[in-house]
């Protein structure tokens, strides 16, 4: 039996709702809040936690919840610290949380000693760290630290919000904090990746404004990935919110297809976490056109939202003259073929929650007329 709550989960499907999404955003703060503050019950006792850093992490846990403020890479980690929960693990994901605390406006000064050095995520690297000073005063983080080989670091940052309406993609060297997360080289956020960035951002001003707040409003910070040769890549997961790792591409098209592509799974996830998209501990395995192999339920979910959303993005674009029905119909060919076969999976899927049906029905409305069969194709260009 479905809920409201299932019809709110939908509003995540596509640029289509944006008071639903509001509403996700609150439910999505109280929940990274509550999950805070179940980190500090249980696990911040048990690995020696500084107490200075324990007092910035009580403060955000006990502000009033705030989307801007929590939606961000570093809480994150307290997901991987369920799946991890080694204490030298766990000091480093309570750390960067704290930086984060501090970066956003909590003030405080503390230092602290390990004897062995111990691995920490720091707001740009990862380092073996032995000694460590920090002090914020509610605009400005600084820290310094003493390294494994006795070399002093140091490292200031000004406190900055990600405020509603001006919310915008910014460039960051964000340290991956898992060896799995670090498969792939992170480049350098300089001059060409910022101009990259922008112009991928301002095609959707100039030719899909639906997809301007869709993307801004979750995507805070974007990694650049090292290319390696011709190959190009991209992710995003739930243990960093708001952080899109990305490799930078000089055609402003298919910057803003891969944002609007990451974008979707950030929705896709913030939603998921709330409400279950597929009944948890059901494995069900449907085929992936797309991969061409058989794939849990809920990844071929996520596929299908995030290649649905690039379509409507790509048909926003012709509908305001930004891209000519050529190169429209180059774009759509694969996407025409895989949709629907992806869909067919999912509707005989029997692990989809009452949710999740509700977040795949609102999807097939918006794309069923850009993947009819091709007898109907020129009908709809026409349009």
């Amino acid at each position: 039996m479905s809920t409201p709550f299932d019809d709110l989960a939908a509003s995540a499907a596509c640029p289509e709702d944006p008071d639903g999404l509001a509403l996700l955003e609150g439910c999505a703060a109280q929940a990274w809040r509550q999950s805070l503050r179940v980190f500090l019950e249980r696990a911040a006792p048990g690995i020696a936690l500084p107490a200075g850093a324990a007092r910035a992490l009580r403060e955000l846990a006990e502000a009033e919840p705030d989307f801007e403020r929590l939606w961000h890479p570093s809480l994150g980690a307290l997901v991987q610290a369920e799946r991890q929960p080694r204490a030298g693990f766990l000091l480093a994901c309570a750390l960067e949380i704290a930086w984060h605390a501090h970066q956003s406006g909590v003030a405080g000064e503390w230092r602290a000693r390990w004897r062995p050095p111990r691995t920490l995520v720091l707001p740009d690297r990862i380092v073996d760290v032995r000694a460590l000073r920090v002090a914020a005063d509610g605009r400005r983080l600084s820290l310094s630290a003493i390294d494994a080989d006795g070399a002093r670091l140091t490292l200031s940052a000004a406190a900055a919000s990600w405020d509603g309406a001006g919310r915008q993609p910014m460039l960051a060297a964000y340290p991956a904090r898992t060896p799995d997360d670090r498969q792939q080289p992170a480049g350098e956020p300089d001059v060409a990746a910022a101009q990259a960035l922008a112009a991928g951002l301002a095609l959707f001003d100039q030719g899909a404004p639906v997809y301007g707040p869709w993307v801004r409003r979750l995507v805070r910070l974007v990694r650049p990935l090292r290319r390696s040769g011709s190959q190009v890549s991209s992710w995003s997961s739930l243990h960093y919110p708001g952080l899109v790792s990305m490799t930078l591409f000089a055609s402003p098209l298919d910057m803003a297809e891969t944002l609007v592509h990451e974008a979707s799974h950030q929705h896709f996830h913030l939603v998921d976490r709330l409400f279950p998209l597929v009944e948890r501990g059901v494995e069900e395995w449907l085929y992936s056109p797309v991969k061409r192999c058989r794939r849990p339920a809920l990844m071929l979910l996520l596929a299908y939202h995030a290649f649905g959303n690039v379509a409507l993005f790509f048909d926003a674009l012709r509908r305001n003259g930004r891209l000519a029905d050529a190169d429209w119909r180059h774009h759509m060919a694969d996407l025409r073929d895989w949709l629907p076969r992806m869909a067919a999976e999912l509707e005989r899927a029997r692990s989809l929650s009452p949710a999740g049906r509700r977040f795949l029905s609102a999807l097939q409305r918006r794309l069923r007329p850009l993947t009819a069969p091709a007898e109907n194709l020129s009908e709809e260009i026409a349009r």
